[in-house]
């Protein structure tokens, strides 16, 4: 059993799935479901911290908010057996607009508010556009920092997650 890491839309998965024939896998099943998926959160989330440092090293902003609000966090299991931590970034619309108002951009600020009242309820995904580039009225060009963050601990992360694997499973028995 070794992780599994793939790059998503922004950011980076990291997933644990017992494969059956392997003797980690064995190990890990042997345990009560919550100790595995204590074990192997933990093990993911230090796998995905010198991935996320390079992340947040590669943003490029003005307001510091992308940085500040990108994170590990652990994934939902899609099925049994399967533990995943996710690299990604999300800020409420009061924070962006917050943001806004620091960079000195008052009418965009407004017009977030404006739009959305909650705004401790309503997300804003707008690191897709820094990694990507958007058009519109005033275009930017792809700033990427994901993906190169990504590239380059992609290696060390695995190698990190799968030792912390094997000290949580000792630890345990």
């Amino acid at each position: 059993m070794s992780p599994s890491i793939q790059a998503v839309a922004l950011g980076a998965r990291i997933t644990l799935a017992e494969d059956g024939g392997d003797e980690l896998a064995a190990e890990l099943s042997a345990l009560p479901k919550r100790v595995q998926r204590g074990i192997a959160i933990r093990a993911l989330q230090a796998g995905a911290e010198p991935m996320l440092a390079a992340v947040k090293a590669g943003i490029h902003s003005r307001t510091g908010l992308l940085a500040a609000k990108t994170r590990a966090r652990p994934g939902k299991g899609d099925r049994p057996g399967r533990f995943s931590v996710l690299i990604s970034s999300v800020a409420t619309a009061g924070a962006f607009a917050k943001a806004r108002l620091k960079s000195g951009r008052a009418a965009e600020a407004a017009a977030v508010l404006s739009r959305h009242a909650k705004s401790d309820k309503y997300r804003v995904f707008y690191g897709y556009f820094v990694e990507g580039g958007h058009g519109g009225p005033r275009p930017a060009p792809p700033h990427p920092f994901a993906g190169p963050g990504f590239d380059a601990t992609v290696e060390v992360s695995a190698d990190i997650a799968e030792k912390a694997l094997v000290a949580g499973i000792e630890a345990a028995n």
